[in-house]
């Protein structure tokens, strides 16, 4: 037993692998992912309030955007269903709030 132990830590060792490295980029993806919820939040309410309708679609695709790109690089590696499903979602919803963008900067009111 102690001996595989010592083979994975100098195959660790070898290949400069640090898991406290790892989880703390993890921690930081994760952070980072909440920071751009709250402030896209923040943005979109500010937006909607003053009646900024294209400042709220265009925070809304560049979340969705980020939403997209998390997504799809997770389903490319875990192969899930639901990623995949996210990933789908997100491009779709890009595609309304470009649409939603596009009509309400050239006057085209749809609600």
């Amino acid at each position: 037993m102690e001996n595989k132990k010592e083979e994975i830590l100098a195959m660790s060792r070898k290949l400069k692998h640090d898991e406290g490295i790892e989880a703390a980029t993890n921690k930081g993806s994760r952070l980072a992912d909440y920071s751009v919820g709250v402030l896209g939040v923040v943005m979109i309410s500010v937006a909607l309030f003053y009646g900024e309708f294209a400042a709220a679609w265009a925070v809304m695709i560049v979340i969705c955007a980020y939403g997209f790109g998390l997504f799809y690089s997770l389903f490319r590696f875990t192969k899930g269903k639901m990623n995949l499903f996210l990933t789908c979602w997100s491009a779709l919803m890009i595609i309304v709030f470009f649409a939603l963008f596009l009509s309400t900067t050239n006057g085209w009111w749809i609600f």
